[in-house]
């Protein structure tokens, strides 16, 4: 047996799992750490009869110096955002504050975790109301059972309050609760699934419908961009219709990046959006929207990208039976979110971004207003011709070239000769991979003019020229420093 010791208050405890408001927030931070331990799946199950909820995955488990870190407050070893890679396979860092067990405290007083690594299996467990008690926990030790275990993973159980388990089972009975849970992290290698006692209905991210397999018949556009390319394009019966500019050079930022992939709707008389599923429901209405992502986590906010955003000011303009996804990545420490996550805290860095994706929605519903006119007036019947909208890939495609390098514009891109060296990381915002992948910039090899550089400086230059800076793999990407 050892022991770890606690590093806060009791009250702290009280304090920040209080700030903890919603089941949708609390289980997506237990899920968050399931997938920062590169666990292929995690399963939420609820036991009525027990009074019980548990959270299992087949994750890294946790040793001694990660368990000493749990209890931590504020502490910890992730740097939210950045790309983790294990065994070939690579996942964004989700959490970065240390707070994710608090989470549990949500459903119950006394928590137990079970977690196995490296051949041990250690169980320890806490009682909040114990804890609260005590103004100072300094030196207060936790006992920590070990013993030889060939598993991995870690196992946590609440031993919840007939009165918590009626609050969780009435959340998670409303489908457009329990589908966010499941569609929580955007992963084709990470499964959450949702089971509850006695209930036939149970939820698996495997098992959502993809947004743009949604009332087929009824789709307008398929729409996407991406901040890389930025370009907004507009497919209609999985035809390329149309390609705008998106935003604005002055308004392009290289501290974020934004991809929007949309599917816009409209729907004759007698028909409507009843048939599509609850995921892509806001929860207090059954008005359509399109989920938010941030690093791959779903943000629960339904105002960022407002489907209403033209219908009062500009009804004729306006498009707002849409659904889909919007994705937001950053590695940017500006990047802070309020307690229960539906929103920033405003920054200059998140003001620009929301301001952007305001721009990007009235282009994106301004234009398709312009092309839904013209698609209606060649009908032959002046009705709005609707089908599935996406393009569909033929066997044999290749696969679209993404290897890029992203620049940061804060950093000069004109360099007056004769110059000092100069240090190219800095230069580098975003790598992607030729799979559209980001690919961790420190970790990537530089070249210059097809050169491999020990150390990513290009020395003095004396005279005016041309230099292909990029990274060494099976496709490069270049840009030039003139």
């Amino acid at each position: 047996m050892s022991e770890v010791s606690l590093k806060f208050g009791g009250k702290i405890i009280e304090e920040l799992s209080q700030k903890i408001p919603s089941t949708l927030f609390a289980l997506n931070e237990l899920i968050k750490n399931a997938y920062d331990a590169f666990s292929p799946d995690i399963t939420i199950k609820v036991e009525a009869s027990k009074n019980t909820v548990t959270i299992s995955d087949n994750g890294n488990g946790m040793g001694t110096d990660e368990i000493e870190s749990l209890f931590h407050i504020s502490k910890s070893s992730k740097k939210f955002g950045h790309v983790i890679e294990q065994n070939g396979a690579s996942r964004i860092t989700q959490g970065s504050k240390g707070l994710g067990f608090l989470a549990a405290f949500k459903f119950g007083d006394e928590v137990q975790w079970t977690t196995r690594k490296g051949g041990m299996q250690s169980t320890f467990s806490l009682r909040k109301s114990d804890l609260v008690s005590k103004q100072d926990l300094a030196g207060t030790s936790i006992p920590i059972i070990t013993e030889a275990h060939n598993g991995k993973g870690t196992t946590i159980i609440i031993s919840s309050s007939p009165k918590d388990i009626e609050v969780l089972l009435d959340d998670l009975s409303n489908e457009k609760v329990s589908e966010k849970l499941a569609a929580a992290i955007v992963d084709e290698n990470f499964d959450i699934k949702i089971e509850i006692e006695n209930q036939a209905t149970s939820y698996s991210t495997r098992n959502l419908k993809d947004f743009k397999l949604e009332s087929d018949n009824d789709q307008l556009f398929y729409v996407s961009f991406d901040s890389e390319d930025n370009n907004i394009e507009f497919y209609h019966k999985g035809e390329l219709l149309k390609s705008i500019s998106g935003l604005p050079e002055p308004m392009r930022r290289t501290d974020y990046s934004i991809n929007l992939e949309l599917v816009i709707f409209h729907f004759e008389r007698g028909r409507n959006s009843k048939s599509i599923s609850p995921l892509n429901k806001r929860v207090h209405d059954d008005a359509l929207y399109p989920l938010v992502y941030f690093n791959r986590n779903i943000f629960n906010n339904i105002v960022i990208f407002d489907p209403e955003l033209l219908r009062k000011t500009s009804s004729g303009s306006s498009l707002p039976q849409m659904i889909g996804r919007v994705s937001l990545r950053s590695q940017s420490e500006e990047v802070e979110f309020n307690s229960d996550r539906t929103n920033f805290v405003e920054n200059s860095l998140t003001k620009s971004l929301i301001k952007n994706l305001k721009a990007l929605n009235d282009l994106i519903q301004t234009n398709g207003s312009e092309l839904k006119r013209e698609l209606q007036k060649e009908n032959s019947k002046k009705k709005v011709p609707t089908g599935k909208a996406a393009p569909v890939s033929k066997p044999g495609d290749p696969k679209k070239i993404a290897a890029s390098i992203s620049m940061n514009r804060k950093m000069p891109l004109k360099i007056y000769t004769p110059s000092d060296q100069i240090e190219l990381e800095k230069y580098i915002f975003q790598v992607r991979n030729s799979l559209g992948v980001e690919v961790d910039k420190n970790e990537v090899e530089i070249s210059i003019d097809g050169v491999p550089s020990s150390n990513g400086v290009l020395h003095s230059i004396e005279e005016p020229c041309e230099k292909l800076v990029g990274r060494l793999q099976e496709l490069s990407a270049t840009r030039s420093l003139n």
